[in-house]
């Protein structure tokens, strides 16, 4: 069901749900792409995910996968023979009576929050541009307590983003920017009473490892101990960056020994105003991803605890890595990678 589209030789389909609004919209495009990013607006996302009930029978068909899975109780189509028992978050198969809950073992599973309102979090946190979403944002739309929504937000952050982030591919042959940065969180709670350092070795500064393919545009961020050959090549291993890959980075003296280890390397030099040294060789997209990350961190969350860190970090990397791709997409890649129920 839905209405077919013809758009430059290819035929769009448009499930029922959207309104005639939205696919007049859609009509008067003239290619595929301009189609897509007529339904990347949060009226076509409401229109898709308008209640708790649209976004919970998602998420099962997500996880049930293709119209050939099979209800492991009794053999029968299980996208047919499962339905929504009401009032409640779980589905029952009318033969065998065997009932799954859609959302158990997701970043969400367990969750007495609206799914609407939840996967509207998700939704301001893809468009949000420059400023990422915070807590009291969302206390202050949808009531909730701001524990609840932070923890929400976090959960999102870690489980869902940086999973789907850590799991993107560098192309084979591509060519990867390499830098680090270091980001200002609060004194670790052990280490107040101590003399604080200055510099890179502060109690307050995490370093941080970022990668970035030039032509996938996948980002990476990597929290390290240490900033130095040793941890640079685990990194990068960690990111999934292999020898096929040329590594562009700054003048810094732990870059040129990745050669020994089996990568092709090219710097430019900073500190000889070289911001594009020979081979290509430059990290200005990089440069791009640190400014969100310090913008975002300062400006909007006023500091953040070495404990979580890591969290904001996906968060931001996963918003890079996806920033070429419409929005709905991309909560169709978040529901495809949830596992499957059978």
């Amino acid at each position: 069901m839905g209405t077919i589209i013809p758009i430059n030789n290819t035929a769009l389909r448009l499930p029922s749900y959207y309104s005639d609004d939205t696919v007049r919209k859609v009509a008067r495009k003239v290619t595929v792409k301009g189609a897509l990013r007529a339904l990347d607006t949060f009226q076509a996302f409401k229109e898709r995910f308008r209640t708790e009930e649209d976004v919970l029978h998602e998420i099962f068909v997500a996880r049930i996968g293709t119209s050939e899975t099979r209800c492991p109780g009794c053999g029968h189509q299980a996208l047919l023979s499962y339905k929504r028992i009401a009032h409640t978050k779980q589905y029952q198969c009318k033969y065998c009576k065997s009932k799954v809950s859609p959302l158990k073992g997701t970043p969400i599973g367990g969750t007495h929050l609206p799914l609407d309102k939840v996967f509207e979090c998700i939704w301001k946190m893809l468009t949000s541009g420059g400023h990422p979403v915070t807590g009291a944002e969302i206390q202050r739309e949808y009531g909730w307590k701001i524990s609840t929504a932070w923890a929400l937000l976090h959960k999102l952050r870690k489980d869902w983003m940086g999973v789907i982030n850590m799991s993107f591919a560098f192309d084979k042959y591509e060519e990867v920017e390499m830098d680090e940065v270091y980001i200002t969180t609060e004194i670790p709670e052990g280490q107040k009473n101590e003399k604080l350092k200055r510099g890179p070795e502060s109690q307050r500064q995490v370093k941080v490892f970022t990668i970035s393919g030039r032509k996938s545009g996948v980002f990476k961020a990597i929290v390290s101990m240490e900033i130095n050959t040793a941890t640079a090549v685990a990194a990068l291993h960690r990111a999934g960056v292999t020898q096929y890959n040329s590594i562009k980075t700054d003048e810094k003296s732990i870059y040129p020994r990745l050669e020994e280890y089996g990568f092709e390397h090219a710097a430019c030099n900073h500190n000889k105003k070289q911001y594009v040294g020979d081979e290509n060789a430059h990290t200005n997209t990089l440069e791009g991803g640190h400014a969100l990350m310090k913008t975002g961190y300062i400006w909007v969350h006023k500091g953040i605890t070495r404990k979580y860190v890591t969290s904001y970090l996906y968060e931001t990397a996963f918003r890079l890595s996806v920033r070429n791709k419409s929005k709905m997409s991309v909560i169709d890649l978040m529901l495809e990678n949830l596992s499957p129920l059978f």
